[in-house]
């Protein structure tokens, strides 16, 4: 919950508490006072007494209603019930205070044409039955204001959310900005040297001369692995460059295509072995097929880059709940420094998927990257 929002909830209780002991502190003074001015027994003295101050209670959440309550129940009093000698006003003043505080809710809290007829309402009640001519006037004053005052507090909000929407407008454009920047960067630094890397690879075979079938095979597996590369570059480029959450992108990689980058890797050269144990479910989920997909990339890739030509061992099992990903490859030395971005990248995958994942050497000087992700994907719970 914001900063707002609390402080909305926190003036809404003391509002509420507010008038819980106004209405009361109005019931006890009707209760004392009403021998004085009614004819009314002793044992029904409470009920009046609180039939008078309740309508105040609904102030906040029901005005209207508060109101129509308060003011039907002046008519009845008036009619039926029998001022004594010497107090010539047809109800108690506790009944004009509950009837005022209520129009001027009524007033800050609902529109115009409400606030227009709850005031005839209540000037009608005050000049038919009571005959006092400040009344009405009072009535209509206070009205006025507080009309006046919820058209400031309205302009205010309207204000605020004008100003609210120009930051984040601004916001916004400044992300805009950046991502549109990350994207030029991209484009003319990587996009360009992976399509350098893609030509040198593909015309090699015919510039140089006498070049053996193995190296020749080699070269193409290069070229396939950089036009790849340099197709998520471009899906990544426009990603960045629209401006709306909707963009027009390729599939992305899955479960499915998990073979193909096992394959793709061995041909690049890398000592690759790799068992599947039982099938993907029918049911698995796009986000963990694609979860699983990055992660082996980026584990493979890790191991390519910080242990080359170094044995590389991938194991994928499915269940009917979870897939576990284990791979696992030996070090050249022991590992020091601050790990890099891959295995924070690895583990946000994981975790956006609702699993699990643990990176780090084994006791046999081997490193292991082992995951764990639900078939159906099972959100995390905010903190």
């Amino acid at each position: 919950m914001g900063l707002a929002s609390r402080v909305r909830a926190n003036l809404t209780v003391w509002i509420d508490a507010s008038l819980a002991v106004v209405s009361v502190i109005l019931f006890v003074v009707a209760w004392s006072t009403l021998q004085l001015t009614h004819d009314v027994s002793l044992a029904t003295q409470p009920v009046v007494a609180a039939v008078t101050a309740a309508p105040l209670l609904a102030a906040r959440r029901k005005p209207v209603l508060g109101f129509g309550a308060a003011a039907g129940w002046a008519v009845i009093v008036s009619m039926q019930i029998e001022t004594l000698p010497g107090w010539h006003f047809p109800w108690q003043v506790v009944h004009v205070i509950v009837l005022m505080l209520l129009a001027g809710a009524v007033a800050l809290q609902c529109r115009i044409w409400v606030s227009v007829v709850v005031w005839a309402v209540t000037v009608a009640v005050f000049d038919l039955t009571a005959g006092a001519d400040g009344l009405p006037l009072g009535v209509t004053a206070l009205m006025v204001v507080a009309v006046l005052l919820r058209s400031l507090v309205l302009s205010r909000l309207q204000l605020s959310d004008q100003e609210r929407l120009r930051d984040e407008e601004r916001e916004r454009r400044i992300i805009l900005e950046e991502r549109a920047r990350i994207a030029r960067e991209l484009h003319d630094v990587v996009a360009h040297q992976m399509s350098l890397v893609v030509v040198q690879a593909e015309t090699a075979p015919f510039r140089l001369k006498n070049v053996p079938g193995e190296v020749r095979d080699e070269f193409t597996s290069i070229a396939g692995t950089a036009r790849d590369a340099l197709l998520e570059v471009r899906g990544l480029l426009g990603v960045l460059r629209a401006e709306d959450a909707v963009v027009q992108r390729a599939p992305q990689p899955g479960a499915q295509q998990l073979p193909e980058l096992l394959a793709s890797t061995k041909r690049a050269g890398v000592p690759l072995n790799w068992s599947f144990s039982g099938e993907a479910p029918e049911d698995l989920s796009t986000l963990t097929g694609m979860s699983l997909y990055r992660i082996v990339q980026e584990a493979l890739a890790n191991a390519s880059r910080h242990a080359p030509r170094t044995p590389v061992r991938v194991q994928i099992s499915y269940t009917d709940v979870a897939v576990e990903a284990v791979i696992t490859n030996k070090l050249l030395q022991p590992l020091s420094g601050v790990p890099g971005n891959g295995i924070a990248g690895m583990n946000e995958r994981a975790v956006s998927a609702g699993g699990t994942l643990h990176a780090g050497p084994t006791p046999k000087g081997g490193f292991e990257v082992r995951a764990e992700l639900p078939i159906t994907v099972v959100r995390p719970r905010p903190a």
